[in-house]
C-alpha cells in the first residue's frame, strides 16, 4: 500500500465475530483448514499514539476492495471483523488532517479459518512495535462445559521478569487466590476453564507474593471466552498496572487497581462581587469538614491548587474567608473512584430575579462547583483541549481554532460551548489563532483571542474562558495542562 491511504476509501466492515474474544498462541499461525472465513481485531497499546486506523488490502488482487476500519484510541479495541481465509496486506495510519491517512506501519497477515488474528500496536508510536496473536476458536457447545468460561490474559506491560497472575472468588482474599499464570511482555497465557462466577485478579512480580494490582469484582457469567490485556497505568494510581477486557464489539472495559488512590486539584474561578463583600479574591479550602488547618490556604482567584491524593470515596468541599472563617461554599460533593483524576472549578453565577412589575433590576448570585475528569492521554501527534466556559452572560460561546491559512469561516476546528458545559476538541500539532465569539443583539462579538502552539511536547489541556474586569474586552482565556 502507498504511504498515504485516502480517506475516501474508508469503509467500515459490518461483520462481527459471533462470540466473545478468543485467544490462542502468541504467534502468527494458521488453521489446517484454509477454506471459509476468519476474523481480525485490533488493539491499541501505544500510550502516545493518536487514534489509529487499520487497513486491510490485497496488492495482488484487483477484485478486492481495500477496507479501512474505524480508528482505535489508546487502550481500546476495534470490532472483530470477518474476512475470507487468505493472505492480506495491512497498514496502520492516523489522520494527519490533510484529507489522507498517514501510514506509520505496514506488514502482512494470514487469516485462517475460524481463527481470530488479534493485532496489537505497542511502544512509541514514532517507531511502533506490532504483535500478532493467532486465536483459535474453542467450541464449548456441550453439556460438560456449559457452566464454565475460558480465560486468557496477554501481558503488554514491560515489567521486568514478567508478572504472576492470581485469581480468587470475589468473596475470598489473596490468601485464597490460586496462581493462574506467569506471563512476560508480549506473551499470552494458555486457556484455563473456570466455573462461572465473580472473580478478582491479582498481579505480583514474578515469584513474589506482594500484590501490585488488585481488580474490582469481575463477573464471568457466560460460557464464553474472555481476553484480558495487562498494560501500563497512566493514571494517578500507585500501581504500575491496569487491565482491559476486550470484547467482540468495538471498545474495551478498563479495570483499574481497585485499591488505587484518586487525585484532584481545584481552580478558583470566583471573582469579587458587590453581593459578596466579604470575599476579596482569596479563600481557604477545607476537605471533609472545616478545621483550623485548611487543605488549601490562601487560594487566590484565577489560580489552581496543587494536586491532592485521596483514597477513593465521597468528600465534601468547603470554602471559607481567611481569618474570619466565614463560610461561602459548604458541603459541595466530590466523588472519587479508584484511579480518578479530576479538577473542581469554583465559579460565580449571576441570575436576574427582577419582578416583571418592578422596573428596578435585581440580581442574586450563587457560588457553585463543576467537577471535570482530567485527560491522561499522551498522544504524540494530536492533543485534546477541553473548553470550560465560565461566562454566564452568554448561554454559549463559539470557540474557533484557526490555522494560518484559514479564517473563522473556513476552519473545521470549532466548538459551541454552553455555559458550564465542558466541550472537548482534538487538534493536530500546529499553531492556532484562538477566538472566543459571543452573540450580542444578533451580532457576533470577539470576546477574546489568543495564540496556541501544539507540538510533540504538549499535553492535553484546559482552555478556561471567564470574565476579567482588568481586560479591555472584559473577558480572558487561559490554557493549562490537565495533568499537574
Amino acid at each position: 500500500m502507498s504511504a498515504k491511504t485516502r480517506l475516501s476509501s474508508f469503509i467500515q466492515h459490518p461483520y462481527l465475530f459471533a462470540g466473545f474474544m478468543v485467544v490462542g498462541l502468541s504467534a502468527c499461525g494458521s488453521s489446517s483448514d484454509d477454506s471459509g472465513v476468519g476474523y481480525v481485531q485490533f488493539y491499541n497499546a501505544s500510550s502516545n499514539a493518536p487514534a489509529i486506523y487499520l487497513t486491510m488490502d490485497k496488492d495482488n488482487d484487483d477484485d478486492f476492495n481495500s477496507k479501512t476500519h474505524s480508528a482505535v484510541s489508546y487502550g481500546k479495541a476495534g470490532g472483530s471483523y470477518e474476512y475470507d481465509t487468505d493472505n492480506y496486506d495491512i497498514d496502520f495510519s492516523w489522520d494527519d488532517g490533510d484529507s489522507e491517512l498517514e501510514e506509520i506501519y505496514e506488514s502482512s497477515l494470514k487469516i485462517a479459518s475460524d481463527d481470530t488474528q488479534l493485532v496489537v500496536i505497542a511502544g512509541n508510536i514514532a517507531t511502533p512495535e506490532v504483535l500478532y496473536f493467532d486465536i483459535e476458536d474453542i467450541d464449548d457447545d456441550n453439556d460438560d462445559d456449559e457452566d464454565l468460561f475460558n480465560l486468557r490474559i496477554i501481558n503488554m506491560h514491560s515489567f521486568s521478569g514478567g508478572v504472576d497472575i492470581y485469581l480468587s472468588k470475589s468473596n475470598e482474599t489473596f490468601n485464597e487466590a490460586v496462581l493462574f499464570s506467569n506471563v512476560t511482555y508480549g506473551e499470552i497465557s494458555t486457556n484455563v476453564k473456570y466455573d462461572q462466577d465473580d472473580y478478582v485478579i491479582y498481579l505480583t512480580a514474578a515469584g513474589s507474593m506482594d500484590v501490585l494490582y488488585q481488580s474490582e469484582e469481575i463477573a464471568y457469567i457466560y460460557p464464553s471466552q474472555y481476553l484480558m490485556i495487562i498494560r501500563e497505568n497512566n493514571g494517578p494510581s500507585d500501581s504500575p498496572f491496569t487491565i482491559d477486557q476486550i470484547t467482540k464489539s468495538s471498545g474495551a472495559t478498563e479495570y483499574p487497581d481497585a485499591d488505587a488512590s484518586a487525585e484532584f486539584r481545584l481552580y478558583n474561578g470566583l471573582f469579587e462581587h458587590e453581593l459578596l463583600p466579604e470575599y476579596q479574591s482569596v479563600a481557604d479550602v477545607h476537605v471533609n469538614g472545616i478545621s483550623d488547618d485548611p487543605e488549601v490556604p490562601n487560594f487566590y482567584s484565577g489560580e489552581f491548587s496543587e494536586s491532592m491524593q485521596r483514597d477513593f470515596g465521597d468528600y465534601s468541599l468547603d470554602l471559607t474567608i481567611p481569618e474570619s472563617n466565614e463560610v461561602i461554599i459548604q458541603n459541595h460533593l466530590l466523588t472519587l473512584n479508584a484511579g480518578d483524576d479530576k479538577t473542581v472549578f469554583f465559579y460565580v453565577r449571576e441570575e436576574d430575579v427582577s419582578d416583571d412589575d418592578d422596573d428596578e433590576e435585581e440580581i442574586e448570585i450563587t457560588l457553585n462547583s463543576l467537577v471535570v475528569d482530567n485527560s491522561n492521554r499522551e498522544s504524540l501527534y494530536d492533543h485534546q483541549v477541553t473548553i470550560i466556559n465560565l461566562i454566564d452572560e452568554f448561554s454559549k460561546v463559539d470557540v474557533y481554532f484557526v490555522e494560518s491559512n484559514e479564517t473563522i469561516d473556513s476552519t473545521d476546528n470549532d466548538k459551541h460551548v454552553p455555559y458550564i458545559t465542558p466541550q472537548s476538541i482534538t487538534l493536530l500539532n500546529n499553531t492556532y489563532n484562538v477566538y472566543v465569539i459571543g452573540e450580542e443583539n444578533s451580532s457576533d462579538m470577539i470576546l477574546v483571542r489568543s495564540e496556541l502552539v501544539l507540538d510533540e511536547d504538549t499535553h492535553d489541556m484546559f482552555l478556561i474562558v471567564e470574565e476579567d474586569v482588568n481586560s479591555i474586552t472584559g473577558y480572558k482565556m487561559m490554557f493549562t495542562d490537565q495533568k499537574d
